[in-house]
């Protein structure tokens, strides 16, 4: 898919320093209990990668879901200054 007119890429290196935001593991939990999701169906940390979603998809395990809910910081390209400098 194309990208629009004076669209940049993120940086990775960028949205790498971005703080942690601890209490969106709480928060996937709580909805995930409440959705009666399998404790195997909650992607956490490391688990939750863009590849393991793909992959997810890929197999069709994805589309077996009723509910997807991602708890994770929202930016579009160019909005996130360095962020290592932050106290």
């Amino acid at each position: 898919m194309p990208m629009g007119r004076g669209a940049r890429l993120a940086d990775l290196e960028t949205l790498r320093s971005v703080v942690a935001l601890p209490e969106t593991a709480d928060e996937l939990c709580v909805v995930a209990r409440g959705a009666g999701a399998d404790k195997d169906d909650i992607y956490l940390g490391g688990k939750a990668t863009e590849a393991g979603i793909k992959s997810l998809s890929d197999s069709g395990k994805l589309a077996q879901y009723r509910v997807l809910h991602f708890a994770t910081h929202g930016a579009l390209a160019g909005e996130l200054k360095d962020q290592s400098n932050q106290d």
